[in-house]
């Protein structure tokens, strides 16, 4: 991983980057694909990509946890690599690590950067609602 990190970044090459535009390229095309779809502005851009893109990201997430669950030990000599180890690993919590600081810094960052996306669509929902809807049933589901 680092050896394609390093080729990406244009710190080296291997057989998919031989440079740094490469990189540049996959900014233009983001960059280009963000102008078009805030052109558009909420309905014509936002709401068809989310679309498009709720539903594909469901399907991706299938898919990998597809690929997770059906994947075996990588190493012949590393039979404890396995699927059940590693959800064990994920949903068996080793509560001696909190002695660490590392870890609670590790914690207060990703809580300052979800804090900080998550009051950021907040903001931006709310930017949209007219000062008469009912914010409670503007985020609920339609009632049949």
């Amino acid at each position: 991983m680092t050896g394609f990190l390093h080729a990406f970044q244009g710190l080296g090459s291997n057989q998919h980057f031989q440079g740094l535009w490469s990189a540049y390229l996959f900014f233009v095309i983001t960059f280009v694909l963000n102008v078009v779809v805030v052109y558009y502005g909420i309905k014509g851009g936002i709401e068809k990509l989310c679309n498009i893109a709720m539903p594909a990201l469901v399907i991706f997430a299938i898919a990998i946890a597809v690929r997770v669950l059906t994947l075996g030990a990588p190493d012949i000599s590393k039979p404890s690599w396995n699927v059940l180890n590693g959800l064990g690993f994920l949903w068996n919590p080793d509560f001696s690590v909190l002695k660490d600081s590392k870890v609670w810094l590790a914690a207060a960052g990703q809580i300052f950067f979800t804090l900080s996306v998550g009051i950021g669509v907040i903001l931006t929902y709310a930017s949209y609602l007219k000062k008469s809807d009912d914010v409670v049933l503007s985020g609920s589901p339609p009632q049949a």
